[in-house]
């Protein structure tokens, strides 16, 4: 085809097209559409996410409540003698 021809059959096809549009509530359907996939979207990568995260949660969890449990930290009897006395020094 030389380059006439390819500029002619344009020109006929956008005469062809030119009033072929988008149909009433195009624009609104396909921003639902999109709306729906996010969310779709979102809502899988959150319990794809939580698979990984939440285990490791609580193991994180549990190894921080050894540690609590094996502190050498003042007792709860200490504490509240601790308190009485400053009590009765304030």
């Amino acid at each position: 085809m030389n380059g006439g021809r390819v500029d002619e059959r344009l020109v006929e096809l956008e005469e062809r097209t030119r009033r072929v549009g988008p149909s009433a509530g195009f624009r609104t359907r396909v921003l639902m559409s999109l709306a729906a996939r996010a969310r779709a979207t979102v809502r899988a990568e959150v319990v794809r996410s939580a698979r990984f995260f939440v285990p490791a949660a609580f193991v994180l969890a549990a190894i921080t409540l050894g540690f609590a449990t094996r502190a050498s930290g003042p007792s709860s009897a200490e504490i509240v003698a601790a308190e009485q006395h400053w009590e009765r020094e304030f």
